[in-house]
């Protein structure tokens, strides 16, 4: 190599140098963010006009399924709608709608349940042209809800009120249901997936609320219900059980004025468990009690979980092993609240799992799976989701 091809090669790696210098070590400049960051809350379902109600929660293996009932500014968008995650609520898949239009409208708590890869929705469907019709309903679906057939169980020719407060399990091929219908409580039992239903009035003395049923392993049925407006003719407001198989046999579980309607019944072990609201101003409350199965004419105990006498508009509960939980709204439904024991209700501890100045939470459903809590509720004008998988103690 020459001399002048030498001189031309180091300027060369000198210029190489000089660019890689330039483009590699250049001092990095690091812009402070003064941005405030805003979290942006997820949602399962956003509905602008507000105007949806009573959701209802189901949860096997890791998937979850909702299902609640959409009332329209306009008549024919009125629909009962179905929501599926099948990653424990990371994602959800586009709604499905079960049943639509003019000229129906969709009752309170449609109420989801599931068993040997089946689910089952029950709900009211009501005619906007006549107040005397009504079709008590269920949709089955054998494919996780990729499709759904819906057909009447009854046709209701009640006026005014129709049915509402719906509850539905499942045991094998038993399904039961426990509704209000006109103020009674009903019991509604199919022993063959839904196909053919009997039906067996509970109680028809007082204007009653909010029936929930728990069943045992040995198939019996248990049935807890509230009054708060009274009859003339009735004891008052109060707090009601009964067993399917002795219905004339009713214990009182409280008969304290004001007892609200919310009423949540449960089994876990030999006990059963019961939460409800008691609205009454001088020691009311979340209330929690229990007493044994083989013995229901004995209260065990019913102790206040919460003093708060803006305790809310909705309460639902679940137990298992020995913790319970007690989901509740509160603060002038500003606030949602859990009420945990791990010692089946001796002691309580509490977690506020979401807030908002709007007071607008309101319609709670609660679901178990494998010891994992799922809750769903309304918050403003969202359907949310809340999750936790170490007994409550921290909450997704």
């Amino acid at each position: 190599m020459n001399q002048k091809n030498s001189k031309i090669s180091i300027t060369i790696i000198v210029i190489i140098g000089l660019l890689a210098l330039l483009i590699g070590c250049t001092p990095e400049t690091k812009t402070e963010n003064t941005t405030t960051t805003t979290t942006v809350e997820k949602y399962i379902f956003n509905n602008e006009d507000r105007n949806w109600f009573y959701p209802s929660i189901h949860v096997e293996n890791s998937n979850i399924f909702v299902v609640l009932n959409k009332i329209s500014s306009s008549d024919a968008d009125n629909c009962l709608l179905f929501f599926k995650s099948e990653d424990l609520g990371n994602t959800w898949q586009a709604y499905k709608t079960i049943d639509k239009g003019f000229p129906d409208t969709y009752g309170a708590n449609p109420v989801i349940t599931g068993n040997n890869n089946k689910l089952f929705i029950m709900y009211y469907k009501k005619s906007l042209t006549d107040d005397s019709l009504g079709n008590l309903m269920l949709a089955v679906s054998d494919d996780y809800g990729s499709t759904w057939n819906s057909k009447s169980i009854e046709k209701t020719t009640y006026y005014g009120y129709g049915m509402s407060d719906i509850s539905l399990k499942t045991e094998g091929n038993n399904l039961y249901s426990t509704l209000v219908c006109s103020f009674w409580v009903y019991l509604y039992k199919s022993t063959d997936n839904g196909i053919t239903w009997n039906k067996t009035l509970i109680d028809n003395s007082n204007h009653y609320y909010s029936p929930s049923l728990a069943i045992d392993e040995s198939k019996n049925v248990y049935i807890a219900y509230s009054a708060n407006y009274s009859l003339p003719t009735s004891s008052g407001p109060e707090i009601k059980l009964v067993k399917e198989k002795v219905p004339t046999e009713k214990y009182i579980i409280d008969n304290t004025p004001n007892i609200g309607w919310k009423c949540s019944l449960f089994l876990n072990n030999s006990y059963l468990y019961f939460t409800y609201l008691d609205e009454n101003s001088t020691g009311g409350g979340v209330k929690f009690g229990r007493l044994r199965k083989d013995n229901l004419s004995y209260v065990y105990e019913v102790k206040i979980v919460d003093k708060n006498k803006s305790a809310g508009s909705d309460i639902k509960s679940l137990a298992y092993d020995n913790y319970v939980f007690v989901v509740y709204t509160d603060d002038g439904r500003k606030s949602l609240k859990v009420a945990i024991s791990n010692n089946c209700g001796d002691t309580w501890t509490y977690k506020e799992l979401d807030k908002s100045d709007n007071g607008d939470f309101a319609f709670i459903s609660v679901a178990n799976f494998n010891k994992s809590i799922f809750i769903t509720y309304k918050k403003n004008n969202g359907l949310k989701l809340k999750k936790s998988f170490d007994n409550g103690e921290t909450w997704e």
